[in-house]
């Protein structure tokens, strides 16, 4: 992630034994960022879902194709 622009970058693993990697997607997650403090990228969902998360009690599911941001509530460790 590139924390001054705010972008993170997918890559993908097309040859395993050529060790050949191509970058899919760059991506800018400030919509997400600014839902909350400290939030930063946990993993990929899916291809098009980036599950973020930070010192707060949700994590956010943001599709960067739609743009859309969709927030879980977390308690105790637990989606609510």
């Amino acid at each position: 992630m590139d924390e001054k622009c705010n972008f993170i970058e997918l890559w993908v693993m097309e040859s395993y034994i050529k060790r050949e990697w191509h970058k899919r997607y760059t991506v800018n997650i400030s919509a997400a960022i600014g839902r909350g403090p400290h939030m930063s990228p946990l993993a990929f969902y899916n291809t098009n879902t980036v599950v973020m998360g930070g010192y707060i009690s949700y994590i956010i599911l943001f599709n960067f194709k739609t743009e859309r941001i969709s927030m879980m509530q977390l308690w105790n460790g637990v989606f609510h």
